[in-house]
């Protein structure tokens, strides 16, 4: 009786990794694939490939377009992710690969989206370190001295953006803080250029900070990922560091919500 169970699990499993392997196919293949292109990719037999795609046809995961047509993603796959993406968790998607991160640089992590005019944390992690910066989940009314929250304003509606910055208090917090509405203007759209924003000395003296954008699914910028840095520890060579771990780690954080590659 064993044998027989064993070899109906692997024959169900092989089933399954065929039916996972031929949604990938058609994935990347927007005109579609036919029968014998799908079952030659599957290393089966027409036959073989023309019964499974039945079935996963009989649930909407693909369609033929005509008969002898090729075939498609079904409206399912589509139903699937959307609700998937409207109902997930994003701070449990992205704590891991922030929490990673934060280890690997041995640095404060932050994730961060804007409430209203404020910046509001969604995730630290913290570093073992006996110098660090932490700005824990207080909202925070100066965005513009923080690089989080320039890149949250730098990436948001421009009506939007006029109407924070025309309500922002710009008094001097650091030795370079931005103190005119003109210089701060000019540096967001060096942000968007860029793809980064960077602070130095701007939130209080000593301190200095990098972020990069986050997308959504619908390839919105929602939330920054930032991390501030003490300046004894912030030269050229580490900046590079931190930038390019920032930017890994929120293609990280975008594949989990859901952003196709191609959607920036």
């Amino acid at each position: 009786m064993s044998p027989r169970i064993g070899r109906r699990r692997t024959a169900s499993l092989s089933t399954v990794d065929r039916a996972a392997r031929a949604l990938e196919l058609l994935a990347d293949q927007p005109a579609g694939l036919g029968l014998g292109a799908i079952a030659e990719a599957l290393g089966v037999k027409p036959q073989t490939a023309q019964g499974l795609l039945r079935s996963l046809e009989a649930h909407d995961l693909v369609v033929q377009t005509e008969r002898g047509g090729p075939y498609l993603l079904g409206p399912r796959v589509h139903e699937l992710s959307r609700r998937w993406t409207a109902r997930c968790d994003r701070v449990a998607l992205a704590r891991g690969p922030v929490t990673a991160l934060a280890k690997r640089l041995n640095e404060v992590v932050l994730l961060a989206e804007m409430h209203g005019a404020r910046v509001a944390g969604l995730i630290e992690a913290h570093a073992d370190q006996p110098l660090s910066v932490s700005y824990g989940f207080e909202l925070r009314d100066d965005p513009h001295v923080m690089a989080t929250g320039k890149v949250l304003l730098a990436y948001m509606p421009w009506e939007r953006r006029a109407e924070i910055l025309a309500g922002l208090n710009l008094r001097r917090r650091g030795p370079r803080s931005l103190t005119s509405q003109d210089a701060l203007e000019r540096e967001l759209e060096g942000v968007r250029q860029r793809g980064h924003a960077t602070t130095r000395d701007e939130a209080v003296e000593g301190i200095c900070a990098v972020a990069v954008p986050v997308r959504d699914a619908t390839g919105a910028v929602k939330c920054a990922l930032g991390v501030p840095v003490p300046g004894v520890r912030f030269g050229t060579r580490r900046a590079a560091e931190i930038l390019d771990g920032l930017r890994r780690t929120a293609a990280e954080i975008e594949r989990r919500w859901g952003l196709a590659a191609d959607a920036k």
